[in-house]
């Protein structure tokens, strides 16, 4: 039954977390729709402009910081799988040049 319950408890964080990731996309491409819509506005445009830089920036950040997550993320995934001991010197050498022998 514990394991019942810690499956349904993780079932609902990922739930939470991805309702939460839903409403800030909705969010964000609200705000760029708003910002959009201001640049056919001759009295918004520059204004418009600025957020729509301001903001395309941060996205630009966020997506490149999102893939150097995932790509972490598998990289510890991978080297959690190796061995962390090995009989081959030479292998041993490769493992602690790659800051992975000693873990």
């Amino acid at each position: 039954m514990r394991v019942k319950l810690g499956k349904e408890k993780a079932v609902k964080e990922g739930l939470r977390q991805r309702r939460m990731e839903m409403e800030r996309e909705l969010e964000w491409r609200r705000e760029l729709m708003q910002l959009e819509a201001g640049l056919r506005e001759a009295g918004q445009r520059l204004a418009s402009l600025d957020g729509l830089k301001r903001k395309l920036g941060i996205l630009g950040r966020m997506v490149r910081i999102e893939k150097n997550l995932l790509e972490q993320r598998v990289e510890l995934r991978v080297s959690r799988g190796l061995p962390s001991s090995t009989v081959d010197p030479q292998y041993r050498k490769l493992l602690e040049e790659a800051g992975l022998g000693r873990r």
